[in-house]
C-alpha cells in the first residue's frame, strides 16, 4: 500500500477563481486488493452462517449477506485507489474545509461545510 499526497483546485463556479488543496490518495498493490477482497467476502459470509440459526431473519440475512460478499469482493478487488481525505480553501468563504473519503474519481464534487457551497475538485 503506497500513500502519496496530491495537490487539487477547487473551483465553485466558472467566474469565481480557484484555489488550491490537497488530498491524501492509497494505492493497493494486486495482492493487497485481492487481500481486502477476500477479507470483506469472508466477513460477509462469516456473518451469512451466524445467521442460519436465527429463525425467520435467515430467510433475508443468509442470501443477502451472500450476494453481499460477492458484489464487495468484485467492488472492491477492482478498485486500484481511494482518496482518503483532505483539505482545501473554499472559493466562497475563503475558510479551509475538509475534503471526504471517497473514489479515486475526478472531479470530485463536495459541499463546504461552512457557507454550504458546491465545490468542484480536480487534480492540478
Amino acid at each position: 500500500m503506497s500513500t502519496s499526497t496530491v495537490p487539487v483546485t477547487i473551483r465553485a463556479s466558472l467566474e469565481k477563481e480557484s484555489t488550491t488543496g490537497s488530498v491524501e490518495i492509497v494505492t493497493w498493490t494486486r495482492e493487497e486488493k485481492t487481500r481486502r477482497a477476500i477479507r470483506f467476502l469472508g466477513m460477509c459470509w462469516g456473518v451469512g452462517l451466524f445467521c442460519v440459526i436465527l429463525p425467520l431473519v435467515h430467510f433475508v440475512l443468509v442470501p443477502g449477506l451472500f450476494i453481499a460478499g460477492l458484489v464487495g469482493f468484485s467492488k472492491l478487488s477492482a478498485q486500484p485507489s481511494l482518496v482518503m481525505g483532505g483539505e482545501g480553501v473554499c472559493p466562497e468563504c475563503r475558510k479551509t474545509f475538509r475534503i471526504a473519503k471517497a473514489a479515486d474519481r475526478f472531479p470530485m464534487d463536495e459541499l463546504c461545510e461552512h457557507c454550504k457551497s458546491s465545490v468542484s475538485i480536480s487534480r492540478v
